[in-house]
């Protein structure tokens, strides 16, 4: 919720809120408490609008394709997204699209 707290004391209605539920198979109750923890205090900070959380179960890696234990996940992250085609985009991710191409920033996806 940091960086929404930060957005909303800027004055920043226009946001969108991206995170993992983080509930993969095999955890432990305190591992599911604080996942549940974390997307509960999400939702207050956004104050119940829903509409600007995309929830990605359990997690961006697993979401795009590789595992989330894997040392190199930022760079295959970045990999990702440097090579992922326009319709091979998760559906998960069109509300962020959407989002994007709705605000003032330019957003060029791939061909």
């Amino acid at each position: 919720p940091f960086f929404i707290n930060v957005c909303k004391f800027l004055g920043i209605d226009e946001f969108i809120a991206v995170f993992d539920s983080d509930l993969h198979e095999g955890k432990n109750i305190e591992q599911i408490k604080s996942a549940n923890t974390s997307t509960e205090n999400i939702h207050k900070a956004v104050e119940g609008d829903l509409g600007k959380c995309v929830v990605l179960n359990p997690d961006f890696e697993n979401l795009c394709g590789y595992t989330s234990t894997d040392s190199n996940k930022i760079k295959n992250a970045i990999s990702w997204v440097n090579g992922i085609q326009k319709q091979n985009i998760p559906t998960k991710f069109t509300s962020i699209v959407d989002f994007l191409k709705s605000s003032e920033a330019e957003v060029e996806l791939k061909k």
